[in-house]
């Protein structure tokens, strides 16, 4: 069995905070470790492009990455400094959207959507 030392995640007195772990193995995790890692990035661009569609979001995403990876801000700040601001500015009226745009029809239509492509009405 051909073990190799890898410095562990937990501070462990006995081990001296090293853990064991066998050669195959590590390669399979460095493995899924990055196919994971690639699934978010593909996932995060998705979304990007999804939520940025107007000047208030483009410029909502930029302060929120300036600030997070400039200054560290926590993340919850930057989800209620968004909210905030969001609805400011649709309360004061520039969002840009209309009401149709704004409400759950959308998502109602994509929940709809699904359940007929899943054969959902035929198995009542």
């Amino acid at each position: 069995m051909n073990v190799q030392l890898r410095p562990g995640d937990v501070d462990d007195t006995l081990t001296g905070g090293y853990i064991f772990v066998d050669v195959d193995t590590a390669a399979l995790l460095d493995g899924v470790n990055v196919a994971a890692l690639g699934l978010m990035a593909g996932v995060t661009w998705q979304l990007g492009v999804a939520a940025v569609t107007d000047w208030l979001t483009a410029l909502l995403a930029v302060a929120a990455t300036v600030l997070l990876f400039r200054f560290k801000i926590n993340s919850a700040w930057l989800v209620l400094a968004g909210g905030v601001i969001g609805l400011a500015v649709g309360w004061v009226g520039l969002g840009g959207r209309t009401e149709t745009e704004t409400d759950c029809h959308g998502f109602l239509e994509f929940v709809a959507y699904g359940w007929r492509r899943s054969g959902g009405a035929q198995r009542q």
